[in-house]
């Protein structure tokens, strides 16, 4: 009974003695650390920055080498710029700013202080050169305590390797690399080419040569680098559209996070405004400029596309396969494949491109640019606005405008009809709108000769009649205007072949034809009927009544405040901006 019972108490004090040998040996361990010691030095290991949101522990040196890191206690100055814990470990929370790190001994008076900067991060660490022979690195983001000088041994390679050359060409041989090795001995400088940067802080980098036990910390000048990083000065956008009419969008603004002076160079004021405190962009005129920023020999530009914005915007389909484009400079990409038949919102153009349109496609926030030719045969607004064609009335306040181009309930109305909105304008002089020559009169209007609905008519062909005066042609067809005014209260006096210039009188407002009166709006029908192609088209031509050549005469004046009759037909179809059909299937 004993034999079997002896062996397992022999197991059993056999393990406690483990036990209790392990206890000892932690405890004389426990004992041999002193419970307390002055630390008579500190010296906290160099580093001059921190990445925001990145974190790690700083190291410190102390004396006597008896001491503990746990008779230390770390803090810092601003905690809201740089935390620190207790035992040393630091995070970096808001960059542009530093704290002083402090490490203290709990028992005596040693401490050592140091200050680190919290710097923007770049989203990574990137490898990097210096672009000198000698580089400095600062402690600090200015020129003050050098952390380290860097040298650059392939340029000095390069230097002494020319000077060899020439000495070995008169019969001096030197052995260039015990030169080097004299060279690296001598210096004590951090040597290399390369760094790793790893953020920014105004115009300086924050980079780390070598690693932390065998290198360096600290800033250097942006342009001291080789390779450019871009987000050391970058811009909210590299290409900005806005409306080019002096309407204030504050969605539409250029900043940069630079926390540097910054110098911002407008390519021209007179196309866009800029707001250097705020960044707010405000369109003047259509055209496109640029919006530079400049620091430290850095440069940074966004193009600005000031656009043409339509008074009201108008649905059309693609009338081919084709894309939504986006602009990035002055170039166009297709970014949205888009097949013919597709509706498309087209808000307003590239005045100064003359062949894009600028909208969105229907029942979507897909914003950007189409070829114009791929939604109408038509040009851009702003391009006829622009020809600065004379106004067809000698008295510019006559402007009501009755009946606009459009679809009627009965007909397709291919030009535009300007009353008096109610005063009375019979006989009012009527103006040629361009350098011209006549090409067309009715002065039988109530005979069969020739069509009496148009009443007393004439045609203008914008040819610049005869030289040297300037000629307008449609960039889209190539030629003259077709300019025509209809129901003239008599036969005009100019014949077919005479020549006019801008502001000639041709003729008077009348009634003649075919014309109908409302009250408050034409009394007595007294009107003018005023239309504009672009294929040079007569009355009795076919391609006038071709609806695709006929251009909506108010993309010609889109200056001027016109008021309309809303209560007309042509209007309640379309409204008074139609761009009209690009296909006869249309109509």
């Amino acid at each position: 009974m004993r034999r079997k019972i002896i062996p397992k108490i022999t197991a059993t004090t056999s393990l406690l003695i483990c036990i209790l040998l392990a206890f000892n040996s932690t405890a004389v361990a426990v004992r041999n650390e002193p419970a307390s010691i002055t630390v008579d030095d500190i010296s906290i290991y160099p580093q001059y920055g921190i990445v925001e949101n990145k974190g790690g522990p700083l190291t410190a040196i102390l004396s006597p080498e008896s001491a503990y890191k746990s008779f230390v206690k770390w803090s810092s100055s601003d905690p809201s710029v740089i935390s620190c814990t207790d035992d040393g470990v630091i995070k970096g929370i808001s960059s542009g700013d530093y704290a002083d790190i402090t490490c203290k001994a709990k028992f005596g008076s040693a401490e050592d202080k140091i200050r680190i900067y919290c710097v923007d991060s770049i989203g990574g660490y990137v490898k990097n050169e210096f672009n000198e022979l000698f580089t400095v690195i600062y402690a600090q983001p200015s020129a003050g305590k050098i952390s380290a000088i860097y040298v650059n041994y392939n340029l000095i390679i390069r230097f002494f390797s020319m000077i060899f050359m020439e000495l070995a060409n008169i019969g001096i041989h030197i052995p260039l690399s015990a030169t080097l090795d004299a060279y690296k001995s001598d210096a004590q400088l951090t040597s290399g080419m390369s760094c790793e940067v790893r953020g920014r802080y105004g115009s300086y980098a924050y980079v780390v040569v070598g690693t932390k036990s065998g290198g360096a910390d600290g800033f250097v000048k942006y342009t001291k680098l080789k390779k450019e990083i871009s987000s050391f000065l970058n811009l909210s956008s590299k290409d900005i559209n806005v409306w080019g009419d002096g309407t204030i969008d504050q969605s539409k603004k250029l900043t940069t996070s630079y926390k540097g002076e910054v110098e911002w160079l407008v390519g021209d004021d007179t196309i866009v405004d800029f707001n250097k405190s705020t960044g707010q962009i405000t369109g003047l005129k259509p055209g496109v400029t640029t919006i530079t920023a400049k620091a430290d020999g850095m440069s940074k530009t966004c193009t600005v596309h000031s656009l043409y914005k339509w008074p009201q915007a108008w649905i059309t389909k693609t009338n081919q396969d084709t894309s939504l484009y986006k602009v990035e400079g002055t170039v166009y990409k297709a970014s949205k494949a888009l097949l013919k038949g597709k509706t498309f919102i087209v808000h307003g153009d590239n005045a100064t491109d003359g062949g894009w349109a600028y909208g969105n496609i229907e029942g979507t926030d897909n914003w950007g640019y189409i070829p114009i030719s791929h939604i109408s045969t038509k040009n851009t607004i702003s391009y006829y606005n622009n020809l600065n064609i004379g106004y067809p009335i000698k008295d510019t306040s006559i402007k009501y405008i009755s009946s606009p181009y459009s679809k009627r309930s009965s007909d397709l109305h291919r030009g535009f009809d300007i009353t008096g909105g109610g005063s009375y304008i019979y006989g009012e002089e009527l103006a040629s709108p361009v350098n011209g020559t006549v090409a067309y009169t009715n002065i039988y209007c109530y005979n069969n000769n020739k069509n009496p609905s148009y009443g007393y008519c004439i045609t203008i062909i914008s040819d610049g009649g005869k030289a040297p005066k300037t000629a307008l042609k449609d960039t889209v067809t190539g030629n003259y205007f077709a300019i025509t005014f209809m129901h003239m209260s008599e036969a005009p006096i100019l014949r077919e072949g005479d020549t006019v210039e801008v502001g000639d009188v041709v003729g008077k407002i009348g009634n003649t034809g075919n014309v109908s009166g409302s009250p408050g709006v034409n009394p007595i029908g007294t009107h003018l009927h005023f239309e504009i192609n672009n294929m040079e088209a007569l009355i009795e031509n076919p391609l006038r009544t071709d609806f695709t050549y006929n251009i909506n005469p108010i993309y010609f004046y889109m200056d001027k405040d016109f008021d309309f009759y809303t209560g007309s037909s042509a209007y309640q179809t379309y409204g008074a901006y139609w761009y009209g059909p690009d296909e006869k299937t249309e109509e």
